[in-house]
């Protein structure tokens, strides 16, 4: 697929989901009867692309590491880096020589949780560029420009469309009031009752607010922030409340290692 276009990645990695997640596969040979294996697969999509698959943002499904790009200037990484990469991952030895360093590893690391796939830059990069645009819209309207949220929930819904037309895909209709709604409690931000006007009259409407830090915490929390967007840090904001802690690791020998210390052992 490397000349599809970026739709046809997309669809490819939707079909994947079921092919990544399913417990087993389906063998279909010609002219035999179907019979179900154990999925024991693992892939590896190599693309220039980088609309190559739609993430979701709590995905567990793809390691998207971050490349150098001392290996990719003027061309000289393809000879020097990417060709004897290639040949290495097609050499039986090397997958049997990872397959057994994985093996190795998980034994060190017992808390070993495959699903704790670390958020790499290149990946936040792909996840942020398929925003819910409400979230995009809180984010452009508040976060950016340091402001607190405290409106109505009919003025706010009105000033997201507004900011839909202008800026988002005209194509496309805005979000319904209740799905803003929606996406607005997966962020955590919930309207509540607030008496406006005169006391006597006891006029209530549904209000949002949500301070410049809270707001800035929810999506720091939940990696919709890059740090290359340069936006300022609130005062009160607690960074720990953000950060993973991670475990230290034990890593295997090297397979040269384990080869000394066998012809030591055999000495």
């Amino acid at each position: 697929m490397s000349n599809s276009k970026s739709t046809d990645w997309i669809t490819f990695a939707n079909r994947l989901k079921d092919f990544i997640d399913s417990d087993t596969l389906m063998i279909e040979e010609k002219y035999r009867m179907p019979y179900p294996v154990t999925n024991i697969t693992n892939l590896i999509i190599n693309s220039n692309n980088s609309k190559t698959i739609r993430l979701d943002r709590n995905d567990r499904r793809y390691f998207i590491p971050d490349i150098s790009e001392k290996y990719v200037n003027n061309g000289i990484g393809m000879n020097h880096y990417y060709t004897p990469l290639d040949s290495a991952i097609k050499d039986p030895e090397v997958g049997k020589a990872f397959y057994s360093y994985a093996l190795e590893y998980v034994k060190l690391n017992p808390d070993f949780d495959e699903r704790k796939i670390p958020m790499i830059k290149t990946k936040l990069m792909m996840v942020n560029r398929d925003n819910n645009k409400v979230h995009e819209f809180i984010k452009e309207k508040y976060i950016i420009q340091h402001r607190d949220l405290n409106e109505s929930s009919s003025i706010l819904y009105h000033d997201f469309k507004a900011w839909f037309a202008t800026y988002a895909n005209s194509n496309k209709k805005p979000s319904t009031v209740q799905e803003f709604t929606r996406a607005l409690r997966e962020l955590g931000i919930k309207a509540k009752q607030k008496r406006v006007g005169d006391q006597k009259a006891d006029k209530r409407l549904q209000w949002y607010s949500a301070t410049y830090t809270n707001l800035y915490t929810i999506f720091m929390k939940k990696n919709m922030i890059d740090e290359a967007e340069n936006i300022e840090v609130p005062e009160g904001y607690k960074e720990f409340e953000v950060l993973i802690e991670i475990p230290p690791e034990r890593l295997p020998n090297s397979v040269c290692e384990q080869e000394e210390v066998m012809n030591t052992q055999s000495e």
